[in-house]
C-alpha cells in the first residue's frame, strides 16, 4: 500500500509539472501547482490522470481532501489484475473540510 502511496502522489506532483510546463503561462512555483490542482475540481476542469491506477483526481480550491474512490484488484495466478466488483465511493462528512 505504502509502494502504490508513493508513486500516486510522484505521478500526481509529474502531472501537475506537466501541465505547468505545457502552458507556458507560468513560472514552476508551489502556488502554480496548486493552481493547477485545483483548476481540476472546478466545472470544466480536467481530472488528474493516474492511468487507471485510481479513479481520476480532482481537487477544488476549497476541497483538498483525499480522493474518495477506490477500485479493488487482485492478482491472478498468472499475474495479471483482476477488477473486483465495481468502484467503491465513500462521502465525506462536510465537517472533514480543510487541510
Amino acid at each position: 500500500m505504502q509502494y502504490v502511496k508513493g508513486y500516486v502522489s510522484m505521478l500526481l506532483l509529474t502531472r501537475g509539472l506537466e501541465r505547468i510546463i505545457d502552458a507556458k503561462s507560468k513560472p514552476i512555483t508551489g502556488e502554480s501547482l496548486k493552481e493547477v490542482f485545483e483548476a481540476s475540481g472546478v466545472p470544466g476542469g480536467t481530472p488528474i490522470s493516474t492511468d487507471g491506477l485510481t479513479p481520476p483526481l480532482k481537487y477544488s480550491p476549497d476541497d483538498h481532501r483525499p480522493q474518495a474512490s477506490v477500485k479493488v484488484y487482485k492478482i491472478n495466478a498468472g499475474g495479471s489484475f483482476e477488477l473486483i466488483g465495481q468502484e467503491r465511493t465513500i462521502v465525506f462528512p462536510k465537517d472533514s473540510l480543510g487541510w
